[in-house]
């Protein structure tokens, strides 16, 4: 079965309640966000869908949340029906007709989105504006040769879910590295066990491509737009 991870932070749970197509698209899902409070490493609550992991619910903490989110998801006694996940954050809208064409068209993907490749000493600080830690907002990063599929929303087959969870240093994570750019870790991840990104229309940022030509979903890119709108525009709600 797959399943659908919804990226949030808690100060965003009331929004959720308002994507349409999350309510009806027909798949099991699971809201995550962090809370370093909690007990255990992670809380699941199945009637409302949540998955709470122990970590910081900042940006600079996104890839040490997801990575641990993954690690539940494999454990948890009623998720263990997972084939894969697509990860989506809370600022998309998909398309819930062309997000079941693609999964009925495309069962063998371990890896697969908006595949981009980054050159090599290629500088990244578009982090600067996002993080709260005051050092990250003067640092610039430099990213090696890489080919990953970009953030807002990818799938992960169980095998891509195990390989990241296996592979992936928990305990040498640190925020002042490329580690806090999850799909950069994530892809050089599966890329040094040889599982490679499969390029596909998975999302746009841009509002006209994603009614024009068949992407699976629309991001929200600068947080401009009416996305419930959208929601119940391209879902005909």
């Amino acid at each position: 079965m797959n399943y659908i991870l919804l990226l949030t932070h808690k100060a965003n749970l009331s929004k959720i309640k308002d994507k349409h197509w999350l309510k009806n698209v027909n798949l099991p899902y699971v809201i995550v966000y962090g809370d370093n409070n909690i007990k255990d490493d992670y809380l699941y609550n199945k009637s409302d869908n949540t998955l709470i992991v122990k970590t910081p619910d900042t940006y600079e903490y996104i890839t040490l949340k997801l990575a641990c989110a993954y690690k539940a998801l494999l454990n948890i006694p009623e998720t263990n029906n997972i084939t894969g996940l697509f990860k989506i954050d809370d600022d998309v809208v998909v398309n819930i007709d062309r997000l079941h064409k693609y999964i009925s068209l495309h069962s063998k993907d371990d890896y697969a989105g908006h595949a981009y490749l980054i050159r090599d000493k290629t500088p990244c600080s578009h982090h600067q504006t996002k993080v709260k830690d005051d050092c990250l907002k003067n640092i610039t990063f430099t990213f090696n040769l890489s080919q990953i599929c970009y953030g807002p929303m990818y799938y992960l087959s169980k095998h891509a879910l195990q390989t990241i969870v296996g592979k992936f240093s928990y305990h040498h994570f640190s925020i002042y590295s490329t580690d806090i750019f999850e799909d950069y870790t994530f892809g050089n991840v599966l890329k040094r066990s040889n599982i490679n990104p499969t390029c596909m229309e998975m999302f746009t940022d841009n509002l006209d491509e994603f009614s024009m030509y068949n992407f699976i979903a629309f991001h929200d890119f600068d947080h401009s737009k009416n996305i419930v709108d959208i929601d119940k525009m391209v879902n005909l709600i």
